[in-house]
């Protein structure tokens, strides 16, 4: 499940029960608000038997990305060597009872379309594609991707 909560905060209760619901094993979400890596939010989560590896801003309101999985799962937040300065993310390595490595990564876009993110996004997937069997890539990107056109719209997909 992918979803731009706009805020955990007010949300968390309908969202897992949308999760548990539909029995979804890993659900990422961007723009969660939240402001600390333990909250009464996390222990929500928690409660439900699902854990959450999240990264939020700590100097302004807003913003955030998260990966909320089952607890039963065999998962590592991969941290990142550099600070990217046009989006947010979280990277989360799931590892199967096979031993493959799938890697989901949660982006949230906040600034200008520029040439600066798509270097950093280009960057970010050098590093964990070399490391990794599946990556998946998701979250808000601020792209209207329908518009096929679009020269961006292009070098985004071409990533």
């Amino acid at each position: 499940m992918i979803h731009n909560a706009r805020s955990l905060n007010n949300k968390i209760d309908d969202i897992m029960l949308c999760v548990k619901d539909r029995n979804i094993d890993i659900s990422c979400l961007s723009e969660t608000w939240l402001f600390s890596q333990n909250s009464p939010i996390t222990s929500t989560i928690k409660s439900h038997g699902y854990m959450i590896i999240h990264n939020y801003r700590s100097n302004q309101r807003g913003g955030g990305t998260a990966v909320i999985y089952k607890s039963c799962l065999k998962a590592q937040e991969l941290r990142q060597n550099s600070d990217f300065t046009s989006f947010e993310s979280t990277c989360v390595s799931f590892t199967s009872s096979g031993n493959k490595k799938v890697v989901f990564i949660v982006l949230y876009r906040t600034g200008t379309l520029s040439k600066v993110f798509f270097r950093e996004v280009d960057d970010l997937l050098s590093h964990i594609c070399s490391s990794s069997d599946d990556v998946v890539v998701t979250g808000d990107l601020n792209i209207h991707f329908e518009n096929t056109n679009d020269k961006k719209v292009k070098e985004c997909t071409d990533l």
